[in-house]
């Protein structure tokens, strides 16, 4: 019995140690946040320990959720994460940090280049998933335009338009690879697919929504080629950006072009800044 007792003891006082841990940890630091986003050569999501290593375990099953990450080889694959509660959820911008720099560089980010990491911001935002549940999103977008992509997904956020992923797209081994897996991303310094024009996206002036429902049609090809089930406008899919719906609207009023209302293809995914 006495042997029962102090049993009882230590793991009373355990459950205390836990209770004050947690309760340490309710708020989280952007800094802490795009540390655990950060990912391994493979594309898959990884936690990245710092000093307070028991602190970043709690955050990282606090913020994460199950999601689907490509692999190096395309394959997707299944991460363990929890759902950040709604309260939980930050929309914040700030200039980019180490971590977050490493997880850019030789990806979406070289050095040298047209565009400085100065010039570009980590972005945090809400959405609401495809699962009905509310979500930590992240993603690079230039300075001039951070504040108003914060304020355009604070709405879709608070009216529930549906987004089925976002995190960064170096977090894949390819663009194709994001795209593929309907990952809602901005910054990426690639030029525009058959040309030695620099994409819009190459100065984190762009944004792209949901683009395997809402893909980019050309009179040659479909990217990516997994959207070809949704070139037909008319379906009612989540997630899918049609002229003048809520998405349409934010992006447009903040003086951003629809990829959508071109002519010569039709990019129903891009969103771009047209000011200077």
């Amino acid at each position: 019995m006495e042997k029962v007792g102090k049993l009882c003891i230590v793991l009373f006082v355990l459950s205390l140690t836990v209770s004050c841990s947690v309760r340490r940890d309710l708020v989280l630091s952007v800094d802490t946040i795009s540390t655990l986003f950060a990912t391994d050569a493979k594309g898959a999501s990884s936690v990245i320990m710092t000093d307070d290593d028991e602190m970043n375990t709690l955050s990282y099953k606090k913020i994460s959720e199950v999601i689907k990450t490509a692999g190096s080889d395309g394959i997707d694959e299944e991460i363990p994460k929890a759902i950040p509660k709604e309260e939980e959820i930050i929309f914040s911008s700030e200039p980019i940090n180490e971590a977050t720099a490493e997880r850019m560089a030789g990806r979406t980010f070289f050095p040298g280049k047209e565009i400085s990491l100065e010039e570009l911001r980590y972005v945090l935002v809400g959405y609401y998933g495809f699962d009905g549940d509310y979500h930590q999103g992240e993603l690079i977008v230039n300075k001039v335009i951070a504040d108003d992509v914060i304020a355009i997904f604070r709405e879709l956020y608070d009216n529930k338009f549906p987004i089925a992923k976002m995190v960064l797209a170096s977090d894949y081994e390819s663009d194709s690879h994001s795209m593929k897996d309907n990952n809602t991303s901005g910054f990426n310094y690639r030029k525009i697919d058959g040309t030695d024009r620099l994409s819009k996206h190459a100065f984190g002036l762009a944004v792209d929504i949901n683009p395997l429902v809402n893909p980019h049609v050309t009179s040659s090809c479909i990217h990516p080629e997994e959207g070809s089930r949704y070139v037909n406008r008319g379906l009612n899919i989540p997630g899918m950006v049609k002229k003048y719906d809520l998405c349409y609207r934010l992006f447009t009023s903040r003086g951003f072009e629809w990829g959508g209302d071109w002519e010569t293809s039709k990019d129903y995914q891009h969103f771009e800044f047209a000011g200077n």
